[in-house]
């Protein structure tokens, strides 16, 4: 990994373990899986769906649409380190950009009042944990 892409892995795990934390259900699950990464044996690895979730959550914003996620998913399921390089400066660019116009996750923020709530279902739900297993 490079240092760009461990220290966008880190700043997407702590936001999203932060976005699943202190919810029942479905997110307990979710929580502990981010905890994992976040703080857990599973700290500074990146798998696949690390990038997926923030993919959706960009997606969720509209700064990124499925077409454009199929294309990086694809670049992630190459064999060329360059293509990993392209995918992680892009996501970093677009993160930058939502975290510049609406701040980093905060559930008391309009605009990320529902996120969590629909975390499950639109963010990293089973399809696309899966899905992106397979990429790497």
């Amino acid at each position: 990994m490079t240092k760009e892409m461990k220290a966008l892995v880190k700043e997407i795990v702590e936001e999203h373990y932060n976005i699943t934390k202190g919810i029942d259900g479905n997110l307990s699950n979710l929580n502990y899986l981010w905890y994992m990464y976040d703080k857990g044996t599973k700290e500074g690895y990146w798998k696949p769906f690390i990038y997926m979730a923030e993919l959706q959550l960009l997606k969720r914003f509209n700064y990124i649409n499925d077409s454009e996620i199929q294309n990086l998913v694809g670049m992630m399921e190459s064999e060329d380190e360059d293509n990993m390089s392209i995918v992680t400066l892009a996501i970093m660019s677009l993160r930058q950009l939502r975290v510049k116009e609406h701040g980093i996750y905060n559930r008391a923020k309009i605009e990320y009042s529902k996120i969590a709530e629909a975390y499950p279902n639109e963010i990293l739900n089973h399809e696309v944990f899966t899905q992106t297993m397979k990429a790497r």
